[in-house]
């Protein structure tokens, strides 16, 4: 979840969507506000983390999204950050995001292809010198939680992956 005010929020949904809600409205009024159309949400991964423009408040309307998509076969394609533009409409629940305007900020080159993992959770969140960080779940094959082999699967696991100004 993130505020885009002081009374909307943007929901991301783990299956692709993100909704747009006023939860202290009488009624908690929500709409769909984006379906992310080519996203995936296999095993533990889908739409993970959601953020917007740290310039959002003098006009910079950009919703950034760390989510899973589809490959040609239907299996998963891989990881990636994306940015939409936001459209304010009439304001309330009636804004949107543009899924056409997606603008692919970063795409995890390991990816998965089709195979299950686990553990792909993430986190998107401003830096004080406005880059946008990402950090990253374990990502791991499912193994016993007390196996000692989970310590040398993936050097990133739980890290910084990735910092960028823009």
């Amino acid at each position: 979840m993130v505020w885009l005010d002081t009374d909307r929020a943007l929901l991301l949904c783990r299956k692709s969507k993100i909704l747009i809600a006023k939860p202290y409205d009488q009624g908690f009024p929500m709409q769909e506000y984006m379906k992310l159309l080519s996203g995936t949400h296999n095993d533990e991964t889908g739409a993970l983390a959601i953020n917007i423009d740290p310039d959002w408040d003098t006009g910079t309307k950009f919703v950034y999204v760390y989510w899973a998509t589809k490959g040609k076969s239907g299996y998963q394609e891989g990881q990636r950050i994306s940015r939409f533009e936001h459209e304010e409409k009439q304001g309330g629940t009636d804004s949107a995001g543009n899924y056409w305007s997606e603008l692919v900020l970063w795409h995890d080159t390991d990816g998965f292809g089709g195979t299950p993992k686990w553990h792909y959770g993430g986190s998107l969140t401003w830096g004080p010198d406005k880059h946008l960080y990402l950090t990253l779940g374990a990502s791991l094959w499912r193994m016993p939680a007390a196996s000692l082999m989970l310590l040398a699967t993936d050097a990133r696991s739980n890290q910084l992956l990735w910092g960028q100004g823009f």
